[in-house]
């Protein structure tokens, strides 16, 4: 089984919607998770055919 972990940090000039916007290109339909916190955006991909 192949998991990939997706881990964005959100700099103080960027919009996170924008951000989740470009993972959602790059990666297709996955769950991302928002830590305001940490400015962090994170999200897993468990099956490598969710890639296509």
């Amino acid at each position: 089984m192949t998991v990939i972990k997706i881990k964005a940090q959100i700099q103080p000039t960027e919009d996170p919607e924008k951000v989740t916007k470009a993972l959602t290109n790059l990666f297709g339909n996955i769950q991302l998770n928002h830590d305001l916190e940490e400015n962090m955006i994170t999200g897993k991909i468990e099956e490598i055919t969710q890639l296509k």
